[in-house]
């Protein structure tokens, strides 16, 4: 996610900033080949589950997966809260009409980017991607929705159709709201998991456990929490309380950084955009004044951000 990928602000800054991302692509799959597009400064990622079997094609809705640092998803809401029903048939209908057409098989995700308020009936959305696989964030769709995803790509894969599974575009219907938060460790957060505790009633996957050396070196998420409510705001009290009560002695994972997340009014009173972390420098730790002291009052430094 975000490999390869530069922002040219400036026409003279073009030349240069191709031929790096044209080298990286070329390193990385023996092909140079790059492609330019328009850069939405405020973008919402909105993303689309699907369901093919081959010949028919439906969707489960959407989540928002907006909230990201360095382009990395964070935190996932499904669906989206102020998603409008003119906006929600516009973008889950584009996703089915490019699965038909190439009459797509399995679970997916179609991932847009949409240029202005989900509010905006009229508002522009972009393609950028199909992942032709279950997603990280499926568990909230799964949520919202009451459908196993997993089983049903699996029946698929083993020959059974949509209508045989009872997948009929008119009889899904949204459930509430769900939200899935990524824990992860901060840069040299490895360790031994000395104490391993999750929080009551959060639907949490793992393999973490007691005992278990967890290293830096690869994709530094280790849990994923889940959460759903009758409401925005209950499913955030609770992915709140799930943050705060998962326990993982012995390692050093990003509890902090979501929790200011997740208490951020922007987040709290409507959605945010893809650099929404970056721009409020939320992902940059607050050092403390000592007890006691009389010295300023300290600000943000520029220290290693936790990576979710």
């Amino acid at each position: 996610g975000g490999r390869g990928q530069a922002v040219v602000l400036k026409p003279e800054d073009l030349a240069e900033t191709f031929a790096k991302c044209s080298k990286e692509a070329e390193m990385s799959f023996g092909r140079g080949e790059v492609f330019i597009e328009s850069f939405l400064a405020k973008a919402r990622h909105i993303e689309v589950q699907v369901m093919g079997d081959g010949k028919q094609c439906v969707h489960l809705f959407e989540r928002d997966c907006s909230v990201q640092l360095r382009k990395q998803k964070v935190v996932e809401i499904a669906p989206g809260r102020e998603m409008s029903a003119k906006l929600r048939e516009r973008i889950c209908g584009s996703a089915v009409k490019l699965c038909q057409s190439v009459g797509y098989a399995n679970a997916g995700t179609v991932e847009f980017l949409v240029d202005g308020d989900l509010t905006n009936g009229d508002a522009s959305f972009y393609f950028l991607e199909l992942n032709p696989r279950i997603q990280v964030e499926h568990t909230i769709t799964e949520e919202v929705t009451g459908i196993d995803l997993v089983a049903m790509q699996i029946r698929i894969a083993g020959g059974e159709s949509l209508s045989s599974l009872g997948l009929q575009q008119d009889l899904f219907q949204l459930d509430g709201f769900a939200i899935q938060v990524r824990v992860g460790l901060q840069p040299g957060g490895g360790g031994t998991v000395a104490n391993y505790k999750e929080p009551a009633g959060v639907r949490v996957e793992t393999a973490v456990k007691q005992g278990n050396v967890a290293v830096t070196d690869y994709d530094p998420m280790i849990a994923k929490l889940i959460v759903r409510g009758s409401t925005f705001a209950e499913a955030l009290q609770k992915a709140n309380a799930a943050v705060s009560g998962f326990v993982v002695e012995g390692l050093k994972i990003n509890s902090d950084f979501l929790l200011r997340l997740l208490t951020h009014p922007d987040l709290v009173a409507g959605g945010v955009h893809t650099t929404w972390v970056e721009d409020n420098k939320l992902h940059v730790p607050v050092k403390k004044a000592p007890a006691g002291g009389t010295g300023p009052e300290q600000g943000p430094v520029d220290v290693a951000s936790p990576f979710p």
